[in-house]
């Protein structure tokens, strides 16, 4: 009798991705000691990141504190150094001698030790510094009315020079003293102008000559 062939069969499965999920995490679990081992290098990398990043941002606040502080010391030497010479200044009523200028000689003496004496320079300067206001015309009017007389006005204009472009009077726009009256000006009054200084200027030089002529005339007639 001949033999059938057979077919043997299994009970053999393929296994589906649960339960290789289930072997990989029951055969690649770390032991205890390995997985305490990594999480205290994981913390001291931690650690250390914290530290580094604590000193970089301390040494940044100690520089800013470092730079305020030499701020500060430029500050308060600056200070001691205003104060200094705005005392030198208040004892110092010598200023006041001089003034208003009367003629061409004491004008170019003024004008050369402007030039040569930066405390005279901030003397003048802190003398005219008390004349304010809003108005370009009245300040300038009360600085010239305080450093010259009508006499000296009258012998000057802005730019010493008359109809024919021929020098007739003495420029006042390029001395030491006009600068200094320009600067004072410029700080004090709001809105102003070297355009509108050197307006107000000219007016008051270009009427001098004619307030000189009242001065001298009202004095003769007391005098009568």
């Amino acid at each position: 009798m001949p033999l059938s062939p057979f077919i043997i069969s299994t009970d053999l499965k393929t296994p589906n991705t649960k339960t290789i999920s289930i072997k990989k995490k029951l055969f690649s679990f770390q032991s205890p000691a390995k997985q305490k081992s990594k999480d205290k290098e994981q913390s001291l990398q931690y650690t250390v990141n914290i530290v580094t990043e604590l000193s970089i941002k301390v040494n940044k606040i100690l520089l800013n504190l470092s730079r305020q502080e030499e701020m500060l010391k430029n500050i308060l030497h600056k200070v001691h150094f205003n104060n200094e010479n705005d005392e030198t200044i208040n004892g110092d009523d010598a200023i006041l001698e001089g003034f208003p200028i009367d003629n061409l000689d004491c004008l170019k003496d003024i004008n050369n030790k402007l030039a040569i004496d930066k405390m005279f320079c901030k003397q003048l300067m802190k003398m005219l510094k008390e004349f304010r206001g809003y108005s370009v015309s009245k300040v300038t009017k009360s600085i010239m009315d305080t450093i010259f007389t009508n006499n000296l006005g009258s012998q000057m204009s802005l730019t010493g020079k008359g109809p024919m472009n021929k020098k007739e009077k003495e420029p006042l726009k390029s001395s030491m003293i006009f600068k200094v009256i320009t600067g004072v000006i410029l700080k004090n009054v709001k809105d102003s102008y070297v355009s509108t200084i050197n307006k107000a200027v000219s007016g008051w030089l270009k009427h001098s000559k004619e307030r000189y002529q009242g001065d001298v005339h009202n004095n003769n007639h007391v005098n009568t």
